[in-house]
């Protein structure tokens, strides 16, 4: 998934609060990460964005192996929360979790 510093697959009309930049998404990841999860707006934005990159995906016609994102953006617990539940119908059944030091306390239990 590219849910950050890249092209979005959705117009860039449909991101009114999500800060997008030459349809870049997140190019301020650390505000948009703020964003998702306090703003309902921009929730919906964001499963948009990602419902239309599965989609796009799957009209490929290749096998869906796993998600991860750009800058371990599928991490957060928002974006992580909405590619599972959204991959669910599109076939997902695996997502990268990167064992690095410094890993979120979240995944921590994950990683072992």
């Amino acid at each position: 998934m590219v849910l950050a510093d890249g092209p979005a697959v959705l117009p860039r009309r449909g991101f009114r609060r999500w800060s997008m930049r030459a349809a870049a998404l997140a190019t301020r990841w650390r505000g948009d990460g703020t964003r998702f999860f306090f703003l309902p707006q921009a929730r919906r934005q964001l499963a948009a964005e990602i419902r239309a990159q599965f989609e796009t995906f799957a009209a490929s016609g290749l096998a869906l192996d796993h998600v991860n994102a750009h800058k371990h953006f599928h991490l957060h617990p928002t974006v992580l929360s909405l590619i599972l539940s959204i991959g669910r119908d599109h076939g997902l059944r695996a997502v990268r979790l990167p064992l690095e030091s410094g890993a979120p306390a979240f995944l921590r239990p994950w990683l072992r």
